[in-house]
């Protein structure tokens, strides 16, 4: 969990900002993939890549616990210390239990891997497919020389 500084909100002492667990995303990852729904405003596309302004989405808990009571679409953040740039809120997304079903939802942001931006984690990749899974397990195993 990485502390994330608010632009309408910010904080003298940096220790004090609200912690979210960052996750660099792709387009189609939240919606398709994974089943999330964007809530609000849009969901990452093609074009949230480096040369574009940057972007953020975040979760419902995240929503309502910085900006109570207001959209939180327009707003900004910033992520991962002072000399990073200033992200828009473009979305909001359902609230995911990563840490499992019994764990309450945390604040959580994500930000487009095509922007360059390094989350601090490691890349998962998620498939989702109407076939037969052990077939695209079979592929992982052979790229992953397992």
């Amino acid at each position: 969990m990485f502390g994330v500084q608010i632009k309408d909100k910010q904080f003298a002492n940096p220790e004090d900002a609200p912690g979210a667990f960052r996750y660099g995303s792709d387009p189609g990852y939240l919606e398709e993939a994974m089943g999330i729904p964007i809530t609000r405003g849009r969901s990452l596309t093609v074009r949230d890549d480096e040369r574009a302004q940057p972007i953020v989405l975040i979760n419902e808990l995240f929503a309502s616990r910085i900006w109570p009571g207001e959209g939180a679409i327009g707003k900004q953040d910033q992520l991962g210390g002072p000399n990073r740039p200033w992200r828009t809120v473009v979305g909001n997304c359902r609230n995911v239990r990563h840490e499992g079903l019994d764990a309450p939802p945390k604040l959580q942001v994500y930000v487009p891997e095509r922007s360059g931006f390094n989350p601090d984690s490691d890349m998962v990749l998620a498939i989702r497919t109407s076939g037969d899974a052990a077939h695209w397990l079979r592929q992982r195993d052979k790229l992953s020389g397992r």
